[in-house]
């Protein structure tokens, strides 16, 4: 062997390997390539994946919000009827003018009432919960003021808390329109 077949014969051997290396080189340039590529399109994917899920949380919170609004206002409006009902009781005539069988009939829808003010108390603001029972009982008071011709100086109060009630319930609605004006904004600031 002479030199001049050494030369050719390790050009051969260390060309493919050359080759080879330069080959495996690009290959891993080529997917750093990739890799930043592909971490700007996971970027990309996760900003638009948060934004779609802080929509879906506003629209989760407006719909829930919505949800107990309807709720609140459909117990406000029942126990509107209700103190109305309660008035008619407070206005009725007399015991000397009324039958016992009335008088049990309208113990039983105070204790409707009442039944109805514990199902939906926390429906009702905490300005309407208090005075609200406190007009149940003080019927309670009233109707047995008429069976046994008790204590009348007990009227005053109910007059004066029916009054209040009914302002506090005027002044709760109010409240919720005004409520449900911001939560609708709300909803639209989004979509407008």
């Amino acid at each position: 062997m002479n030199g001049v077949d050494v030369v050719p014969t390790v050009a051969m051997v260390l060309i493919p390997i050359i080759t080879s290396a330069i080959t495996f080189l690009s290959v891993i340039i080529m997917g750093m390539i990739n890799i930043k590529m592909n971490k700007k399109n996971i970027d990309a994917k996760s900003q638009e994946l948060r934004i779609l899920l802080a929509d879906k949380e506003r629209e989760r919170k407006f719909e829930v919000g919505k949800a107990v609004l309807q709720r609140s206002l459909q117990a406000m409006q029942e126990g509107f009827q209700n103190v109305m009902y309660l008035n008619r009781i407070l206005n009725s005539v007399s015991a000397a003018t009324i039958s016992e069988v009335e008088l049990e009939s309208q113990i039983a829808k105070v204790k409707s009432i009442r039944d109805w003010y514990d199902a939906n108390c926390f429906y009702i603001p905490d300005s309407i919960r208090k005075k609200f029972l406190q007009l149940v009982n003080s019927t309670f008071i009233d109707i047995k003021n008429k069976q046994s011709l008790g204590d009348q100086r007990e009227r005053a109060h109910i007059w004066k808390n029916l009054i209040d009630l009914v302002d506090n319930i005027e002044n709760a609605f109010q409240q919720f329109f005004d409520k449900y004006s911001l939560i609708r904004d709300s909803a639209h600031d989004g979509n407008d």
